[in-house]
């Protein structure tokens, strides 16, 4: 923690406030309660495991003025140096926190992918820091650049709700994307390296998130509604704006009245089974992961707009999959073939593991605080207890295998105890590692991990 004491302690502008040194204090403690074992990691349960006063917790979460922003961008100026590279991505997606009431800042019924329906929740937005392994998929290094709650809109324009949960003036209703993009920008402006952007159909599908990525010169590998989406083949030649023949000048390209733009559906629909190649894109746990695939390069148009042509020109990237086909389209990559851009499409379960571990293992979903304050501090703890196990992680690169995140997370936590043990009641440390695999599998309700 100590990499990252100057967020606990100061300002951006250096300034501090009363008491910065009980910030800290509780900064630790806190940061220890996500660390140890807990089947419920509340700021009353934290306070309890730690032996530190409740209120001082609380005061931490709700109250201290420490910024979370800053904490979670100090993530960044520590991880950066040693485990990014022009071979890493950011991956973007959200994850939803099951709420009984409305009280909580930001719950309504909402779609959540973590629910897989609509349902009462709070949505997180998270861009997550991945360098792929080397050839097995789990050995992988990810760390979070932060987590941003979604503010519906309907919360946004509300007064009273926004006073009764404390949500800054300056915070107004953002759409997912516009959040993500907010991200981003921090990690530009930070200098982090980067391949590029990955997503899903969520972002994917919003034209002003890419054409976002593009002006800022962002290649990306999205997916995309195949039944929603239209293009054209990329080398039909278009009518670029001007004088036409008779009306109003044209101002914008469009594809001639001629060709007709088609949807990823429909052209997959039209493909032989020769025209589809198998590509095995990593070592999985179980096997090779493998499948079949189709790229072809194609522009963007928007038909409802009269024939209007985007500049946005790229792969599309089609792949059979038993749920169904699957769409993505690769912008400011022409070059890479068709493996790497297999691989780079399937680095999004990176996310989806990121929110299996700081849920389970962490205890995100478990924040019973109200406030916009209260939310964004227990996020940014939760980023800096994951990069946290994330060093430790790769500390083990150039081993046959990485760990999994749990394996680091049970590794620590069985040190914690045989430490404890030998110290306080003199055993000898095999004993001490008993005792501890009793004390974990027993009443701590630890699942040891799978090796």
């Amino acid at each position: 923690m100590d990499d990252f004491k100057p967020s606990f302690m100061s300002r951006a502008d250096g300034t501090t406030w009363a008491k910065a040194d009980n910030t800290w204090n509780a900064a630790n403690a806190y940061f220890g309660g996500l660390i140890r074992p807990g089947k419920r990691k509340t700021m009353e349960s934290i306070s309890e495991r730690m032996d530190v006063n409740i209120n001082q917790v609380q005061q931490f979460i709700t109250d201290s003025p420490w910024d979370p922003a800053r904490a979670t961008e100090s993530i960044i100026d520590r991880m950066a140096p040693d485990f990014s590279s022009k071979k890493g991505v950011l991956v973007v997606d959200d994850t939803g926190q099951r709420k009984q009431g409305k009280h909580s800042v930001g719950a309504k019924r909402q779609y959540s992918g973590t629910l897989g329906k609509v349902g009462n929740c709070q949505v997180g937005v998270d861009v997550i820091y991945a360098l792929p392994g080397e050839d097995r998929n789990a050995d992988a290094i990810a760390w979070p650049l932060g987590l941003e709650l979604y503010l519906p809109e309907d919360w946004a324009n509300d007064p009273a709700r926004r006073q009764e949960a404390d949500v800054p003036c300056d915070i107004q209703f953002r759409t997912k994307p516009r959040i993500a993009l907010g991200m981003i920008e921090r990690a530009r402006k930070h200098g982090l390296k980067y391949r590029c952007i990955v997503a899903d159909s969520g972002y994917g599908d919003d034209g002003g998130f890419r054409e976002e990525l593009r002006g800022k010169m962002d290649p990306y590998v999205l997916a995309v509604d195949p039944a929603m989406l239209r293009v054209i083949d990329a080398d039909v030649v278009l009518e670029l704006p001007g004088k036409g023949e008779a009306g109003a000048p044209r101002k914008h390209a469009r594809y001639p009245p001629d060709v007709e733009a088609y949807s990823p559906e429909q052209l997959a629909s039209k493909l032989s089974a020769d025209d589809w190649t198998e590509v095995k894109w990593a070592n999985g746990t179980k096997g090779a992961l493998s499948g079949l695939f189709y790229r072809r390069m194609v522009r963007i148009v928007h038909p409802q707009m009269g024939r209007r042509a985007a500049d946005e020109v790229g792969w599309l990237l089609l792949e059979k999959h038993s749920d169904g086909l699957k769409a993505y389209i690769c912008w400011g990559l022409d070059g890479l073939g068709l493996k790497q851009l297999v691989t780079l499409a399937h680095m999004r379960w990176v996310v989806e593991q990121f929110h299996k571990d700081i849920k389970q293992v962490l205890g995100m979903d478990k924040f019973q605080g109200r406030t916009w304050r209260g939310w964004h501090h227990h996020m940014a703890m939760i980023c800096l207890a994951h990069a946290f196990l994330a060093v430790l992680r790769a500390e083990k690169r150039g081993k046959e295998k990485l760990p999994s995140f749990s394996e680091v997370h049970w590794r620590i936590v069985e040190e914690l105890i045989i430490r404890d043990l030998s110290l306080k009641e003199g055993l000898r440390r095999e004993q001490a590692k008993r005792i501890a695999m009793r004390m974990m599998t027993g009443f701590m309700g630890l699942v040891q991990p799978t090796e």
